[in-house]
C-alpha cells in the first residue's frame, strides 16, 4: 500500500527535488551561452558549408526542445538555408537566405525525426518538459498525429505527407539565374533581348557576377538518379556540367546561366541546380510578331513557331517564375532585373550581429 510521507521526509525529497531541478537549471544555461559563443564565433568569421533548399514548415519559437528558441529558425516550405556549421547531431548553424536575417539554429534532419517520434508538450503543462530532457520523448506510431491531435498545440512543425524522409535538398549555394522567353533560345528576339541583358548586368554587378555558357542539356539533370543513366555519356557531360556550376556558384558571386537548351520552367523541374528563373515576357503577341518580322532573316519562315512558344509561355501560372520582366522599355526592364539581382546579393551575402551574452539571451 502507497503510504503518505511524514512531514521530514517531505522535506527531505522536496529539498532534493529542487537541487536536482537546480542542477537541470544551471546545465542548461552553460549549454545555451555555450551555443550562444558558437554562433558569435561562426558570424564573426565563417565560411558557407552547404545550401539546402526546406521541404517541411518549422517555426523554433515553438520547439520545447530548441537550445534558445529566441536564437532558433523558422522557415516556410521552400525557403532556402545557408548552411555555416554543423553544431552537433540534432543542429545546425546557418541563416535563412533573406535580407537583414541573421545566425540561427537550424533543425537537423536528426531534430525533425525527434520532433515526429515525440508527442509534443500540451499548451499551459508545466512538467511537460521536464520528462523530455534529452530528447526522451515518448513515441507517436502515427506521424501524422502530431499534427491532427486535438490535445497538442502550437506544435512547431509541419511535414507533408509526400515529403517523406527527405528534409532538405541540397542546393548551389547561390542559386544561378537562367533567363527564359520571350520565345525560343536561338532566334534573333530572344537571343537579342538576352544579350542586351546580360550586357546590363555586367555592366551594373562588374566583379560580383559570372555569365557563362551551358551547351549540355541540363534538363536531364533531373534524371541523374536513375542508375540506367549512370553510363550514358549524355549523363556524364551533363553530371560534369552540373559539377561546374556548383563549384562556380560556391565563389558567393551572382552566376547567370546562358543555357541554350532550356525554353520553358517545366525543364528545370527538380533540377538540383534549382535556378532563379527570369521570364522575359512581352505579353502582347502581335508585337513580338512584328519584332520578328523586324529582325527578319532566314529564320523568318519559323515565325509560327516562335510566336506558339510565346504563347506556351503565357499560358503559365506567375508561380513558374521566381521574376517576371514585362516592361515595354528597355532601361526599365534592365533596372528591374538588376533591382531584384541586387536584393538577392543582399539576401547571400549579410552582416552578422554579434550577440550579447546577457541573461536576457540566455
Amino acid at each position: 500500500m502507497l503510504q503518505v510521507p511524514v512531514a521530514t521526509s517531505s522535506r527531505k525529497f522536496s529539498s532534493g527535488s529542487e537541487a536536482s531541478e537546480s542542477g537541470i537549471s544551471s546545465s542548461k544555461h552553460h549549454e545555451r551561452k555555450r551555443a550562444l559563443m558558437a554562433l558569435n564565433s561562426v558570424s564573426a568569421g565563417g565560411n558557407i558549408s552547404f545550401a539546402v533548399r526546406t521541404n517541411f514548415e518549422y517555426d523554433g519559437g515553438k520547439d520545447p526542445f530548441a537550445i534558445s528558441q529566441s536564437h532558433t529558425i523558422k522557415f516556410c516550405q521552400q525557403d532556402y538555408l545557408h548552411i555555416y556549421q554543423r553544431y552537433n547531431e540534432y543542429w545546425w548553424i546557418g541563416r535563412l537566405v533573406k535580407v537583414d536575417t541573421d545566425l540561427c539554429f537550424v533543425p537537423s534532419p536528426n531534430h525533425v525525426n525527434v520532433l515526429l517520434t515525440s508527442s509534443l508538450p500540451k499548451k499551459n503543462s508545466r512538467n511537460s518538459l521536464r520528462s523530455r530532457s534529452s530528447y526522451s520523448g515518448s513515441v507517436v506510431t502515427d506521424n501524422e498525429s502530431v499534427f491532427s491531435h486535438d490535445s497538442i498545440t502550437d506544435h512547431p512543425i509541419h511535414v507533408p505527407k509526400h515529403c517523406k524522409s527527405v528534409y532538405y535538398d541540397v542546393v548551389p549555394h547561390t542559386r544561378p539565374i537562367i533567363l527564359i522567353g520571350p520565345s525560343l533560345k536561338g532566334f534573333p528576339v530572344t537571343d537579342l533581348l538576352h544579350v542586351g541583358l546580360y550586357d546590363n548586368i555586367k555592366k551594373t554587378f562588374s566583379n560580383r557576377v559570372i555569365l557563362t555558357t551551358v551547351e549540355a542539356d541540363i534538363s536531364l539533370s533531373k534524371s541523374m538518379q536513375d542508375p540506367k543513366q549512370f553510363q550514358s555519356n549524355s549523363f556524364m557531360k551533363v553530371q560534369k556540367e552540373t559539377e561546374r556550376i556548383f563549384e562556380l556558384c560556391r565563389s558567393g558571386k551572382l552566376v547567370i546561366l546562358d543555357a541554350l537548351s532550356i525554353n520553358y520552367p517545366s525543364e528545370l523541374a527538380n533540377s538540383p541546380l534549382d535556378p532563379i528563373v527570369v521570364f522575359v515576357k512581352i505579353g502582347i503577341t502581335k508585337v513580338l510578331s512584328k519584332l520578328i518580322k523586324a529582325c527578319s532573316n532566314k529564320r523568318f519562315k519559323y515565325e509560327n513557331l516562335q510566336i506558339v512558344a510565346a504563347e506556351k509561355l503565357l499560358q503559365l501560372p506567375l508561380k513558374h517564375f521566381d521574376v517576371v520582366i514585362e516592361e515595354s522599355e528597355f532601361e526599365e526592364a534592365s533596372e528591374h532585373l538588376n533591382d531584384y539581382l541586387e536584393m538577392y546579393w543582399c539576401a547571400t551575402h549579410p552582416n552578422f550581429h554579434h550577440i550579447e551574452l546577457s541573461s536576457t539571451h540566455l
